[in-house]
């Protein structure tokens, strides 16, 4: 058995994705519905967008023209763009976007074995560690959607990869793939720059070693900032359209909530590292591997300085994190699950012979365990908006031509109900419109129809007069055509 997987490692590592695969079968041909629909909705909006009308990668954007444009420039939409190039070609259908998410995650996969190989040297011990990693709740759960978030950690696995690589032979272009990498995973996704950590901490100890600074050390750090350079311009450019974005904000600003901040640390101590992260049948790999780590001969200074990275950045972004981004926490996974890697060798080495029968049988027993502990975030009903919306969706969305815009009440995200309604216009929340914006709207805009779930602003009497008439009505959603008042 062990010869025969070591010789056909290629095939075991695609084995372990096709098990993922087909756990996900299911949800493949969804919709985005369930958690984190405000996320995934910016997303699709971004993708829907580059398809059907500006296919400028640096104008990604978004449902609403409350201010004038829908440009939405946060991180730099290359996961977007791509995806949306595919669709131009094939049509828009979500199951193809779910497949390109499900490649981004294989492609990270594929990485954590790879720095598993470099820092275990066993390739069975590399294979099982990465099919572990596959089925980190996270993991798992967003491997199939829309989020940024997935294409990044894969990039910056590949990232501590070959700097690694590069700090064992010294290869020039092993540097330069990691600076690539680096600077994509930067551009997909901000946060994961705290991966730098890691070249910070192998340039300091070279210094160290050396006790001087020498060309090869200016090299290092020459050419990771030069590839770094369009992932910080991005950034300068679009950081301060940032306004009111939490994540601009650090837990030291003004407004910081100290007690509400210690809800949050009990939460994921309580929930987000143990149970969202990790997972109960993974806690004895983890405890194992952490004391197997800083047993074994791996220098430690530079997994030391990105552990410390990951959680000065959770301190900082607490606020923006809360207790519902999971996925902000993506940066903690590559060393929470090296030290999963670390146990799982362990045990290996315990007894060859049968222990590979153990983890053969718990790499597919974790897929199970976890499917059923995630399931229920793909469930409507988790999606933050009224069922009847979901029952009357293609009944909604053909009422008005897809791209004439809209007015639509009570969508606080400005991205989930145009969606789902597949509709982009002026969107307003908690019941707050006022009459003389829909006068403003109708005469100078040009607006024809109303989404409208809000009953005080249905009941005015001031508004009646620019109804035309009630087209439809689905539990509390009305949609009224639009006119200006006579006289």
């Amino acid at each position: 058995m062990i010869q025969f997987l070591q010789k056909h490692i290629a095939l075991a590592l695609l084995v372990s994705c096709l098990y993922s695969g087909f756990l996900h079968r299911k949800f493949m041909p969804l919709n985005i519905q369930g958690s984190h629909l405000w996320r995934q909705s910016t997303t699709m909006w971004n993708i829907r967008n580059f398809t059907r009308h500006d296919a400028n990668i640096l104008n990604p954007r978004t449902a609403s023209f409350n201010n004038g444009d829908n440009l939405n420039r946060y991180e730099f939409p290359v996961m977007q763009w791509s995806i949306a190039m595919i669709l131009r070609l094939t049509g828009e259908h979500m199951l193809l976007v779910r497949l390109c998410m499900f490649l981004f995650s294989c492609i990270g996969i594929i990485g954590f074995y790879k720095l598993m190989l470099l820092l275990t040297k066993e390739k069975i011990v590399a294979w099982v560690s990465a099919s572990l990693f596959q089925f980190s709740p996270v993991v798992f759960q967003y491997a199939i959607n829309p989020l940024p978030d997935v294409l990044a950690l894969s990039l910056s696995i590949w990232y501590m990869y070959w700097i690694l690589t590069y700090e064992k032979g010294r290869k020039i272009k092993h540097l330069m793939y990691a600076a690539a990498f680096l600077s994509s995973a930067t551009l997909v996704k901000l946060p994961f720059l705290l991966f730098a950590s890691v070249s910070i901490a192998l340039f300091l100890s070279d210094i160290i070693q050396k006790k001087k600074l020498n060309k090869e050390q200016g090299v290092f750090i020459g050419i990771q900032f030069f590839a770094l350079f369009p992932a910080l311009a991005w950034y300068a450019w679009v950081i301060p359209d940032w306004v009111g974005n939490p994540v601009t904000n650090s837990v030291f600003s003004s407004d910081a909530n100290w007690e509400q901040l210690r809800e949050y640390f009990a939460y994921h101590a309580e929930i987000m590292f143990p149970k969202r992260l990790l997972h109960v049948p993974l806690w004895p790999f983890f405890l194992l591997g952490l004391y197997a780590f800083f047993k074994s001969k791996v220098p430690k200074s530079w997994f030391v300085t990105y552990v410390v990275a990951c959680f000065l950045y959770f301190i900082l972004e607490l606020h923006a994190i809360t207790t519902v981004h999971d996925y902000y926490m993506f940066p903690f996974l590559p060393w929470l699950f090296i030290c999963i890697g670390f146990g799982v060798q362990y045990i290996y080495q315990l007894s060859r012979k049968w222990s590979i029968y153990l983890l053969l049988s718990f790499s597919i027993f974790i897929g199970l365990y976890i499917l059923n502990i995630v399931e229920g975030t793909w469930d409507k009903r988790n999606s933050q908006l009224d069922m009847e919306l979901y029952e009357h969706q293609e009944a909604l969305k053909q009422l008005v031509p897809r791209d004439t815009k809209v007015i639509m009440m009570n969508d606080r995200s400005y991205v989930m109900l145009p969606y789902l309604l597949d509709k982009r216009g002026n969107i307003f929340a908690d019941d707050n419109l006022p009459i003389p914006f829909i006068h403003d709207m109708v005469k100078r805009q040009g607006f024809e129809y109303f989404y409208s779930n809000s009953e005080k602003v249905n009941q005015q009497d001031e508004f009646l007069p620019y109804v035309d008439s009630l087209l439809y009505e689905a539990g509390r959603m009305k949609v009224f055509r639009l006119k200006l008042p006579e006289g």
